[in-house]
């Protein structure tokens, strides 16, 4: 991770900062560093605290009232997470490091007077956290209107965008990710994922390893996001399964 003041420069939150007060700030910040698998303490402190994420795979999920785990979304590089500032209720989604992570953490009171004194940082806190409200509204949206196959599309298509590399093969997804992640990205169960990602792979289209996820047609994966191409039976898996 580089310096903690060139990574806060870095971060979308102080765009536009000068240098000079990107230093005044920075005492209130501190490096983090997570391995794959970490759960990110998001209660530093009694009033709990933000964190910025500076590189790395972190994802956002949620647990029902069964047990049962819904994936929020992903985190984006200089993404805010945790108790986010004004918020009149703690965070209520856990985070986990899905790769080596690197962030700064910051107390939510803290970042509160930061941004109430300088302006340029209210307005950026307001861009991400309209940012985060408007990728919250597309994932109920899914929820409602899409197929299991077209959530698991449109989420492998957003691995790929983040962490994916085209080689001749296809698209190379170099993330470690279990069936049971992948399910809770896509709102689903682990079984219906199989079935889904099964059908995906006779097709041609998809192949999970233990260590890597290949798309290997990357034209037939958008067009089950789209909804254009659908899997046989149960309605396309219309139904929230």
């Amino acid at each position: 991770m580089p310096p903690l003041n060139i990574a806060l420069s870095d971060l979308p939150l102080f765009n536009d900062l000068d240098p000079s007060e990107v230093a005044r700030v920075a005492p209130a910040f501190g490096a983090r560093m997570f391995g794959r698998g970490d759960l990110i303490d998001q209660n530093g402190s009694n009033d709990g605290r933000a964190l910025l994420l500076v590189s790395g795979a972190v994802r956002l999920v949620r647990s029902g009232p069964e047990g049962r785990v819904v994936g929020i979304g992903l985190v984006e590089d200089g993404g805010l997470f945790g108790r986010l500032p004004f918020a009149l209720t703690p965070a209520t989604e856990r985070a986990e490091a899905l790769s080596a992570a690197h962030a700064v953490a910051v107390a939510t009171r803290d970042l509160e007077r930061i941004a109430l004194a300088y302006p340029r940082v209210g307005a950026n806190l307001a861009a991400l956290v309209t940012q985060r409200l408007a990728a919250c509204e597309l994932r109920l949206a899914s929820l409602a209107f899409q197929s299991v196959p077209a959530r698991l599309a449109g989420s492998l298509l957003e691995l790929a965008d983040r962490y994916g590399r085209m080689t001749p093969r296809g698209v190379r997804i170099e993330l470690r990710l279990t069936h049971g992640q992948l399910a809770e990205m896509a709102s689903t169960t682990r079984e219906t994922l199989t079935k889904v990602a099964g059908w995906m792979r006779t097709q041609g289209m998809v192949t999970l390893a233990r260590t890597e996820i290949w798309i290997d047609d990357l034209a037939a994966i958008e067009a089950v996001a789209r909804g254009d191409r659908q899997m046989p039976g149960r309605g396309g898996m219309q139904a929230v399964a």
